[in-house]
């Protein structure tokens, strides 16, 4: 039986019928298929002996944090001893009461124990596409255009890249090249990971070479089962231009995860990236899944056996996140990152027009940021000739009409400021005298070139 989920990564499960195995993956989204209460035929003392000997044996010889693991054996090896789970017959409430037990000595989000039929059950990831098929998983990866979702450029010359999965290079290599070469020649580049729940640690060596001029140290991953540190340093060739004085920023949520989350914090860390949204997931170890059958049931263990090590840092996001440097909700971040990037690109300018673009653009990202809706009764106070032009009033809406053009609809951006809804580079601005009467407008274009007109001639 194939089952595809996304969690960033694509997980496929398989029932088969053995002794336990587990399977890597970086972060912790994928979920033991635990069963529910009175699915399962009851257990009495001597299965949850069992039990409890696999699953502390596990816990001594993998999980991440050794002392914990010890503590963890004691308590449970303490409490069977005490007859505290004499009264737990049902299979899936012993297995809770097991996972609440360790959560007593240490809170791992990432632990899980879980009740499941008897029979091995392996958790696969993308790398490993067991029965579903490698080419399978590849169309649908293709389809899925690798997790690349959008590139785009925004006002004031500034580059966005949205994707929600960090696919392998060896797949998703030439469509990332190809997102990068989109935004080669943009002056700040926003990449938008807040609906990306992770995935493989190529795609983070590959993008994040883009940002520096030579191969960067991002991370060490430590592996407690082999006693292994591995080092993970960003690539050093990209196919393309690099980018190492471009300015970026990643927007993130609570959903951003795994891969997501160590691509973010690498390049905060090392002060190549503004972070831009609410606090990530906080999954920063790589889990094994495993399985032991016991008789009348297969007890599960989802067993965090890896860590992350910044060399900035020496610690990682785990449970706590990457923390934004610009707090705002996940919903606001691209407008919040955009203005930013447009207020410093136009302090740094010292080129007039450039200037000029770039406060045009910026005033267009306030507006979105700060809404003004004038009521109709406020929009009948600009109605009138200015020269030659002239505004009314269609129904709820503020119509502006030029001699020999066509009339277009004004769109307020804040109070006596109006966007022409057909053309992108001029706007209105209605100016007042000293009693606060409206006595004359300015016709703006983006090039800083204005046009007075006072009211009535």
């Amino acid at each position: 039986m194939c089952v595809k989920r996304s969690f960033g990564f694509l997980v496929s499960v398989l029932v088969l019928a053995a002794l336990a195995v587990g399977a890597l993956v970086l972060g912790a989204s994928a979920q033991l298929p635990g069963m529910g209460r009175g699915d399962l035929p009851a257990i009495d003392a001597k299965v949850q002996a069992a039990v409890i000997d696999s699953i502390t044996a596990a816990l001594k010889e993998g999980y991440i944090f050794a002392d914990k693991a010890a503590r963890m054996d004691s308590l449970l090896r303490a409490n069977l001893a005490a007859g505290a789970y004499r009264t737990l017959t049902d299979p899936a409430e012993f297995m809770d009461r097991l996972q609440a037990d360790v959560a007593k000595i240490y809170l791992d989000k990432h632990m899980q124990m879980a009740a499941m039929p008897p029979g091995r059950i392996r958790i696969r990831t993308s790398e490993d596409p067991g029965p579903c098929g490698a080419d399978e998983q590849r169309e649908m990866l293709r389809r899925d255009n690798y997790g690349f979702r959008k590139t785009e450029l925004l006002a004031g010359n500034v580059g966005y890249v949205k994707f929600n999965n960090f696919v392998d290079t060896d797949l998703a290599g030439p469509t990332a090249a190809a997102a990068m070469a989109f935004v080669a020649n943009t002056d700040a580049l926003i990449i938008d990971l807040r609906e990306n729940g992770g995935g493989n640690a190529s795609m983070i060596k590959l993008l994040a070479g883009y940002f520096f001029e030579r191969s960067v140290h991002l991370i060490d991953w430590y592996h407690r089962r082999e006693n292994v540190t591995i080092q993970s340093w960003s690539d050093d060739w990209v196919p393309g231009k690099r980018m190492p004085d471009v300015p970026v920023y990643i927007l993130v949520s609570g959903f951003t995860g795994s891969a997501a989350e160590e691509f973010t914090y690498d390049l905060q860390n090392e002060k190549r990236a503004t972070v831009v949204g609410e606090t990530t997931a906080g999954a920063a170890h790589t889990i094994e899944f495993l399985t032991f059958d016991v008789g009348p049931f297969s007890a599960g263990l989802r067993l965090p056996s890896g860590r992350a090590i910044s060399p900035v840092t020496n610690t990682n996001w785990e449970v706590v996140g990457v923390r934004p440097d610009i707090a705002v909700p996940a919903d606001k971040a691209l407008a919040a990152a955009h203005l930013d990037a447009l207020k410093k690109l136009e302090e740094n300018t010292e080129d007039a027009v450039a200037k000029a673009a770039l406060a045009w653009a910026r005033t267009a990202v306030e507006s979105e940021i700060e809404a003004y809706t004038p009521t109709v009764k406020e929009l009948k106070e600009y109605v009138g000739i200015f020269g030659p032009r002239t505004f009314f009033m269609e129904g709820s809406k503020l119509i502006y009409e030029r001699q020999g053009r066509p009339r277009g609809t004004l769109v307020p951006m804040g109070k006596d400021l109006f966007a022409l809804q057909e053309v992108g580079y001029f706007r209105v601005r209605f100016t007042r005298n000293a009693s606060g009467a409206i006595d004359g407008v300015v016709g703006m274009y983006d090039n800083g070139q204005e046009e007075r007109n006072p009211k009535g001639k």
